[in-house]
Order: structure tokens, then C-alpha cells, then sequence
């Protein structure tokens, strides 16, 4: 009889301890926000995930950030966590960008700054209504996930009970995933705890520009995509030249310009109405 119990105590405890070994890798994990694209440069995007307990920082191996079309299906792996893993720490941001949104940010999101890179960018078909999902490296189980686009969103909107207590996300938020300003879709709820109740309460789009924030700490701000300023070239930069020659000739007849001066600056003058003979 002390044997069995022996036994039976045994197997009790080892269930326990593949239970809490299983909850203390990545399944605690929360999509806090997403931005699909920087005043309309979709090249630009970032997704920020947040750990709502401690050990959850596993991921190589084991998990996948992936988006689904309108209607659920046509699935893109974003990223499958490459090594390294990042830090643990309950409520602690791990942060995958693109390539552009290093361009976006200030101080820059680059590669070195953001903890894990895209492999695959959100389509831009993607954006009006869609679906991006925290799940195993199989897909087999979904642990988060962040439903847009309202009716026009038909797909699944159900996971796994580990991080929402009936396992069903949706509704789905009722507008686009941004692209066209500096303001990502966040979760506006605490952390802890962080679970999620519908995707149409939990989320909202942020006002006055987003800031995201790496695994280490540091934050990013979104400040847009920066404005290009134009080349003054050919006839542009002629004129500008004319222009500056004639405001210092009337500056410099004032107070008496050197005679090369005036000789060079007659001349271009003459260039310049001989050309608009």
C-alpha cells in the first residue's frame, strides 16, 4: 500500500512539475501592439510582444508570429524567433521591426536595436482586414491573437484559454491595421494582468505617434517617414546663383564692390539675358 502511494505520489508531482515546466517557456505572451506601415510606407511595420509572466522568453524553436488574410486563410510567417532568446521578465517588451522602420523611428529601430527582424512583411492586402496570430512552431495552438478590419474580417478569431479565458478573441477591432500615420493599433489594458477580453475593447488606435519599445528597454518613437528635400540642379541652380550674385552686387554697389566683382557679375547678367533671348 505504501508502495502505490509512493508511486501515485510520484506521478502526481512529475505532472506538476511538466505543467509548470510547459507554462514557463513562451505561453504567457501578449501581440501589445502593431503598425502596419509609417504615413503610408508599408515597408515600415513593427509588432510589439509583451511576456505576462516571468519564463517566457523561449521562443526559438517553439513559436511563430504569423498574419492571415480577410478571410483566415493565406497564412505569412513573420518570424519564427530566431536565436538569440531575449530576456525574461513579466510585463517585458520583445520588439520585431522591418528593415524600414528603422527609418521611421527616432532614435532608429535598426538592426541592432530591435530584438528580431521580419522575415516576411504584413501584406498590404493584408491591412483593410486581417488577422495576426502568436502561436507554436506548428500552428497548432494559438496563444494570442489580434483580429482588424470589423465584418470584413470573416476568419477565425478563437485561440488557446492560456491568455483568454473562453479562448475567443473577437470580435474582431473594428477599423484597419494603421499604415497611414504615425499611430499603431495598441492594447490598452494593464499589464499584469494583460489577458485578453475581445479584440474590440482590448485594442485602440493610439493619438499623437507610437512608441515601441525592445526587449532591453529602450524606446523608439514613430516620427514618420522623413521629408525629402529637393535638389537644386540645371536651371534651378543658375537662378539661385543669379539671385545671390544680384543681392550682393546691390549690397556691395553700396559700398563700393571691387572691380572684378562687378565685371563678373555684369557678365552673368548678360549670359542670363542673352539665354532668355
Amino acid at each position: 500500500m505504501k508502495a502505490r502511494t509512493a508511486i501515485l505520489t510520484t506521478i502526481v508531482c512529475a505532472h506538476v512539475f511538466l505543467v509548470q515546466s510547459a507554462n514557463a517557456t513562451f505561453h504567457f505572451m501578449q501581440i501589445q501592439q502593431v503598425i502596419g506601415g509609417v504615413d503610408g510606407d508599408t515597408s515600415a511595420q513593427a509588432v510589439q510582444l509583451r511576456m505576462l509572466s516571468v519564463g517566457q522568453n523561449l521562443l526559438n524553436g517553439q513559436a511563430r508570429l504569423v498574419a492571415y488574410d480577410a478571410t483566415g486563410s493565406n497564412p505569412v510567417v513573420i518570424t519564427t524567433f530566431p536565436p538569440p532568446n531575449p530576456a525574461s521578465g513579466s510585463c517585458r517588451e520583445i520588439l520585431i521591426a522591418s528593415d524600414g522602420f528603422a527609418a521611421v523611428t527616432t532614435p532608429s529601430a535598426d538592426s541592432a536595436a530591435r530584438d528580431y527582424g521580419m522575415a516576411s512583411l504584413i501584406p498590404a492586402s493584408y491591412l483593410p482586414a486581417g488577422s495576426l496570430t502568436f502561436e507554436t512552431s506548428t500552428g497548432s495552438i494559438v496563444y494570442w491573437r489580434i483580429s482588424w478590419g470589423g465584418g470584413a474580417y470573416s476568419g477565425a478569431t478563437t485561440g488557446s484559454i492560456t491568455n483568454d479565458g473562453d479562448g475567443q478573441f473577437g470580435p474582431p477591432f473594428g477599423g484597419a491595421l494603421p499604415s497611414t500615420s504615425t499611430d499603431a493599433l495598441e492594447y490598452v489594458g494593464n499589464c499584469p494582468p494583460g489577458t485578453s477580453s475581445s479584440n474590440n475593447v482590448d485594442y485602440a488606435v493610439a493619438s499623437g505617434g507610437s512608441d515601441f519599445t525592445n526587449n532591453a528597454g529602450s524606446t523608439f518613437s514613430v516620427t514618420g517617414v522623413p521629408e525629402e528635400v529637393p535638389a537644386v540642379t540645371g536651371w534651378g541652380l543658375f537662378i539661385t546663383a543669379l539671385c545671390i550674385l544680384t543681392a550682393a552686387t546691390i549690397v556691395l554697389s553700396r559700398r563700393g564692390a571691387p572691380a572684378g566683382f562687378r565685371h563678373g557679375s555684369a557678365a552673368l547678367r548678360g549670359r542670363s539675358a542673352a539665354l532668355r533671348g
